[in-house]
């Protein structure tokens, strides 16, 4: 809409008033290429740190991890979105299967895995069976970023396969073991990488949380017996984000 003084200005002399208006559409072209809102140019600035994503992390993993499960608990939208993840990623539970040429190993490898994922043998704390276990830590790591499962052997006869497998949460990471432990050896949040590789975890032996826990200090165990699920979203990452 022109305003009044455009008005009286187009009825007095057109030509300026054509000018004005290049003039007003040439400074809103130039406004337009400077507001880019993750530039912190436009109406919703943004501010924003270069740091990459263990820095981002080392700050704020812990406050997101407790405002996931704080909205887990309390917002029925929120646990309605945790269950649909886990339903389409894992859904009745991923079956292992084998691979082998001859028939009869594979057969009986078959028949092994079987009897042991559908037990709950499997799980270190007696609870769940492998496709439970699935379903828990597509769970954890979508709520709180990431989950850790330790394989465990264990000395009994009567399990033919004597392999349990122990899931843990995030918390049990100790991120207080951070920085330049010596030579090539560094810890990222109780996450230890030798020469470029990660060659084991600094994990405590129950939750840091916990108040009848008697040990707070971590200990450590190889990456070979680790599996660290999370979603890699940056180059060098080595912690989970909360979803």
């Amino acid at each position: 809409m022109i305003n009044p003084l455009e008005s009286i200005i187009a009825f007095v002399n057109p030509q300026a008033a054509l000018q004005r208006e290049a003039a007003r559409q040439r400074l809103n072209l130039l406004g337009a290429k400077s507001a880019y809102d993750a530039g912190g140019k436009g109406r919703r600035w943004f501010t924003g740190a270069g740091t990459n994503q263990n820095g981002e992390l080392r700050r704020s993993l812990v406050a997101m991890r407790n405002v996931s499960r704080e909205l887990q608990r309390n917002n029925p939208y929120a646990q309605s979105a945790l269950q649909v993840v886990v339903s389409s990623t894992v859904g009745g539970g991923i079956k292992p299967v084998a691979i082998c040429k001859n028939k009869n190993k594979k057969k009986l490898a078959d028949e092994l895995m079987s009897e042991w994922s559908n037990s709950m043998d499997c799980d270190f704390d007696g609870r769940l069976n492998l496709y439970g276990l699935q379903a828990l830590a597509m769970q954890t790591e979508s709520l709180s970023g990431e989950t850790i499962l330790v394989r465990r052997t264990v000395n009994n006869p009567k399990l033919r396969i004597p392999l349990k497998i122990q899931l843990l949460e995030g918390d049990y990471l100790d991120h207080q073991k951070d920085g330049v432990v010596g030579g090539n050896k560094t810890v990222i949040q109780g996450v230890q990488i030798t020469n470029g590789i990660r060659d084991g975890y600094w994990l405590h032996d129950s939750h840091p949380s916990e108040q009848t826990s008697l040990r707070t200090e971590s200990r450590f165990v190889s990456a070979d017996q680790v599996a660290h699920v999370y979603e890699l979203i940056r180059p060098g990452q080595v912690r989970g984000v909360p979803r």
